[in-house]
């Protein structure tokens, strides 16, 4: 558990980071968006991962090490989503059941 919540704090500081570009009009990069509503799937994409790779998922230094692929892979499923969605929500796309099987996929 401690695992999981020492993640969700590095999680939660990028998503401050985000905030505050925003805030200060600073440029985001593609798919930075993703970590204000997308958490979730970031947690759960270094899960999927470290099960890829055949690692300990609750081993804190291997889990966070897998932290970076987990943003990237989320960052880039937003942004192909928005991409091909003219009506496309941050919030619909993170609701939607999908979203993490395309997760799943993406990890392969």
């Amino acid at each position: 558990m401690l695992t999981s919540f020492k993640l969700v704090q590095i999680v939660n500081q990028k998503k401050r980071e985000v905030r505050k570009k925003i805030r200060e009009g600073d440029s985001l990069e593609a798919g930075e968006m993703s970590l204000i509503d997308g958490s979730f799937h970031v947690l759960f994409a270094i899960r999927q991962i470290c099960n890829r790779d055949e690692i300990d998922m609750w081993d804190y230094d291997l889990a966070r090490d897998k932290l970076g692929e987990a943003v990237t892979l989320v960052s880039k499923l937003y942004s192909e989503a928005q991409k091909s969605d003219a009506n496309f929500s941050s919030n619909r796309f993170f609701k939607d059941a999908r979203t993490k099987d395309q997760v799943t996929k993406a990890v392969g």
